[in-house]
């Protein structure tokens, strides 16, 4: 079994050397280490060390062409590790590597699959006063934010991870906001955060450290971002340090606008506005949990399929977009077993033999294939339907027999398991009043009956 060890650094020749020196030393059992430094263009001879290092074939080197953030640099080591298991260092000797056995055995005993070193847990550790504000006041956030957390410190370096899990994150800060946005990730998950103590060591400034006050805001940003679901469509957005502040730029205008983005405005209208459609929400909503060739039903101007680049998506009315018309949705084209990924945006609502769409997804779904469902409330349906949406209306020939404005979580649960399917994970996004629904295809256990029959009598 192999350990990834995902290093990010910048200007550190005064303490690089001694981290990895540390790091060869410990013990790790029979994991084989695989050391990932991921260097932003450091200029005060940390490169040489690298350097150095690289050339004994203990590490690999990732040198970024400048410094982009301590989130660019994770995200660069993680896509990089090939291993079962993967560890945060930092480049400094806040944190001793020396500890990593503590930190490793949860998960090497099956007991865990995501393991936190805390350093609020060892009550020797000493802080800055504002240090230990912050970190115990994010920590009570986080605890708040999500029913049944009990962090000490969501802020920790120190974060080890099964592989495949954390391939299974979207990630997209860039900034130390990626704390938060792991661990807000985790927490929208069934995965339970383990915490062992930790020993610290803090430096200042003057030592090299690189975190500042004003990241505090871009942390507590990312935090509520993360909790409501407020998920900004990618712009193209200006390189360098003022990327982060676009975004959070155009998250805040995008919260206080909500009414008119979410209601009253098309797509278009939103696009010239620099704000975030409703339409761009679910999809980046989905996006991130799209695995393999992805059929999209009920894909309106096809937006998934085209920003995620692998599917097709097929409606019963055209809207432009390449998407292929079809005359049923629960008789459907395509080979069984055929696409790893099935989605229905906001739509399984509007199709009157939705059980039957359903056993058809399924069909074709690969084995452990995904499910991904989003659903607006009853409530807000309703309203939106009758005040707003109009010219949706208009364009399918108005709401038909057997449609409604949204679907109950009970009655939408109920159909996706009596489809097949397992529920993987649910959660809310855009303030609470839609929904997303991940679920993956269970072996089969009753024989194969004719969808379309069925849709017959619905």
């Amino acid at each position: 079994m192999r350990l990834s060890i995902i290093i990010p650094s910048y200007n550190e020749a005064s303490t690089i050397g001694e981290v990895l020196d540390r790091i060869a030393a410990v013990d790790v059992g029979g994991l084989e280490k695989e050391v990932i430094v991921v260097d932003a263009n450091s200029t005060d001879g940390t490169r040489d060390i690298l350097r150095a290092h690289h050339l004994t074939g203990t590490i690999r080197v990732i040198r970024e062409a400048r410094a982009e953030g301590k989130g660019v640099a994770l995200r660069k080591g993680f896509a990089a590790a090939t291993g079962e298991i993967v560890l945060i260092q930092d480049a400094d000797l806040e944190l001793d590597p020396g500890e990593w056995p503590r930190l490793l055995e949860p998960l090497l005993a099956g007991r865990a699959s995501v393991v936190y070193g805390s350093r609020l847990l060892d009550r020797r550790n000493r802080f800055p006063l504002h240090t230990y504000l912050f970190n115990r006041f994010m920590a009570g956030v986080h605890n708040r934010l999500y029913p049944g957390a009990a962090l000490t410190d969501v802020l920790t370096a120190y974060k080890v991870f099964s592989g495949p899990l954390l391939k299974a994150l979207s990630l997209r800060c860039r900034s130390f906001d990626i704390e938060v946005e792991i661990t807000g990730q985790l927490l929208r998950r069934p995965v339970h955060i383990t915490e062992v103590p930790v020993s610290y060591r803090p430096r200042n400034h003057q030592e090299g450290k690189k975190i500042h006050w004003h990241d505090g805001f871009l942390v507590l940003a990312e935090t509520l971002r993360q909790r409501l679901g407020l998920r900004p469509a990618p712009p193209r957005r200006p390189s360098g340090s003022g990327r982060r502040w676009k975004s959070l730029g155009r998250t805040v205008r995008d919260f206080c606008l909500a009414p008119l983005r979410i209601l009253l405005l098309p797509d278009a209208a939103c696009r010239r506005l620099g704000l975030t459609s409703l339409e761009m929400e679910r999809v980046m909503a989905v996006l991130p949990h799209c695995e393999g060739r992805l059929l999209d039903i009920g894909c309106g101007a096809n937006g998934l399929v085209t920003r995620y680049g692998d599917g097709v998506g097929v409606d019963i009315h055209e809207w432009g977009g390449g998407g292929l018309v079809v005359e049923d949705t629960s008789n459907l084209p395509f080979p069984s077993e055929s696409f790893g990924s099935v989605s229905f945006l906001a739509c399984l609502n509007h199709i009157p033999y939705r059980d039957a769409a359903l056993r058809e997804a399924y069909r074709v779904l690969k084995p452990n294939g995904r499910l991904l469902v989003t659903m607006i409330s009853p409530a807000a349906g309703f309203i939106a339907h009758h005040l707003v949406w109009h010219s949706e209306e208009k364009h399918r020939g108005g709401m038909e027999e057997g449609e409604c404005h949204g679907i109950p979580t009970e009655t939408l649960l109920r159909l996706i398991s009596e489809a097949g399917f397992e529920l993987v994970a649910q959660h809310r996004f855009l303030y609470g009043i839609n929904h997303l629904y991940l679920a993956r295809k269970a072996p089969s256990t009753v024989p194969c009956q004719d969808v379309r029959l069925a849709a017959d009598h619905v």
